[in-house]
């Protein structure tokens, strides 16, 4: 199954994990805050462009503790708070990733020799 959205910002591509405590946050409706959501991505410019806005996402790597509620100790569940700006760039140690929808265009081929990553035909792949 694919996921249909992803984190937005330059080298993260992470989605909902809830195995791993990753969500993704949409926008927030206020223009203010809107507007530092996208300096944060680096795009101030699509502040005018609502068709852009819908589609972002931000995963809770890019927030800090203080940015959650915590709604339920047992579950340990949280809720990002509505005046959360995302300023986490750094991915822990990790070194940043492309992920492989990146790597490849609809057309391409894997250069691996018997690999069918982008074979349109192996279902098992979709």
């Amino acid at each position: 199954m694919r996921a249909s959205h992803w984190c937005t910002v330059s080298w993260c591509a992470r989605v909902n994990d809830s195995e791993a405590c990753i969500s993704l946050h949409r926008m927030p409706k206020d223009e203010h805050r809107q507007k530092l959501w996208l300096d944060f991505l680096g795009h101030p410019e699509w502040l005018d462009d609502s068709s852009k806005k819908e589609t972002i996402r931000i995963c809770s790597i890019h927030f800090t503790k203080k940015d959650f509620r915590f709604t339920n100790s047992f579950l340990n569940s949280s809720i990002l708070k509505p005046i959360a700006v995302p300023s986490v760039r750094q991915f822990s140690n990790d070194p940043p990733f492309l992920a492989v929808r990146d790597l490849f265009h609809e057309d391409d081929s894997c250069a691996v020799t018997g690999c069918r990553t982008n074979d349109r035909e192996n279902p098992d792949l979709t």
